[in-house]
């Protein structure tokens, strides 16, 4: 089984691409319903109570809002600091200025990077 998927790795690579492309508005669709239940409006409540209780003055923002801003017109999220296109794998949400200096949880103060860039940020 190993030998089959090196020897199609490419093929099936494309297969997944053009499968995730064909059905990306349905599963738009279907997150959008998601977010409009009941348990979709619970967790994005849980998840704001949590930020509130690690520190007291937050604003309201959740991760799907910040990669939706910082992303192009087609979707993608483009990392801040490098300005490429960033995996959903190795997206990360960064503090612009660190929580350990001061920074605040708010909207303002956060951004899409590639894991690499966030962890290769200097500490000034």
């Amino acid at each position: 089984m190993r030998n089959y998927y090196r020897k199609k790795r490419e093929e099936l690579l494309d297969k997944n691409r053009e499968y995730y492309r064909r059905t990306r508005e349905m599963r738009l669709d279907y997150q959008r319903e998601y977010d409009k239940s009941q348990e979709g409006k619970n967790i994005h409540k849980k998840a704001r109570e949590r930020r509130k209780k690690r520190k007291g003055d937050t604003k309201d923002y959740t991760r799907r809002e910040i990669v939706q801003r910082d992303s192009d017109e087609n979707g993608t999220p483009i990392c801040q600091i490098c300005g490429y296109p960033v995996d959903y794998r190795d997206l990360q949400i960064d503090h612009i200025v660190p929580l350990a200096q001061g920074g605040k949880d708010v909207k303002d103060n956060v951004r899409v990077a590639h894991k690499t860039c966030n962890v290769r940020r200097t500490r000034r």
